[in-house]
């Protein structure tokens, strides 16, 4: 893997989704350009369904999509306490 140019990345943020401000459910929708060699990251609070659907995104770009959640889990075994943390899960289509 080669190095990340940083004028290469585009990020976007939905409507109501805040660089600054941590808040769940955040999906994570990432698309690479063939053509360009571009990475479209755009956050928010679901996948940026426009930027993954559509003819030229099936035949010209990558996806990856991301989530990342809170969640409550029983502590290992032999212990009262929960274990509480933001947990990512990513699938890929």
């Amino acid at each position: 893997m080669g190095e990340l140019y940083a004028q290469k990345l585009h990020v976007t943020f939905h409507a109501g989704t805040s660089p600054g401000i941590l808040e769940f459910p955040r999906c994570y929708t990432l698309t690479h350009s063939d053509r360009t060699g571009d990475l479209f990251l755009t956050i928010g609070a679901k996948y940026d369904q426009k930027q993954i659907a559509g003819l030229y995104t099936r035949l010209m770009r990558d996806e990856v999509l991301a989530e990342l959640k809170i969640g409550v889990y029983p502590a290992p075994r032999g212990t009262e306490d929960l274990n509480t943390g933001a947990v990512p899960s990513v699938s890929s289509r």
